[in-house]
């Protein structure tokens, strides 16, 4: 793996404002027990862009702060995606 430059770090910033912005506009069906997030569709693009895994963790730990569950949502519901799709 290469490392990032700059524009890769551009990349994985993009990911996660947007991921987080679809997340907050959608909140009424993002953050309940039933949750249905349109902003995972941008999960397709970890097998395309390497920058889009650290993008969408960062987004996911953004949106789960924002969310109601704080700690708990971006500690054990977060970091399990992420170190699925490391091993990838």
């Amino acid at each position: 793996m290469k490392k990032f430059d700059l524009t890769d770090w551009v990349r994985v910033a993009m990911y996660a404002a947007l991921y987080t912005a679809l997340t907050i506009v959608f909140a009424p069906i993002s953050y309940y027990s039933i949750q249905f997030r349109i902003s995972n569709a941008l999960l397709a693009a970890v097998f395309l862009d390497p920058a889009a895994i650290f993008g969408v963790t960062f987004g996911l730990i953004i949106a789960g702060l924002y969310g109601g569950l704080g700690v708990f949502d971006f500690t054990s519901i977060r970091v399990i995606p992420f170190l699925e799709t490391v091993k990838l």
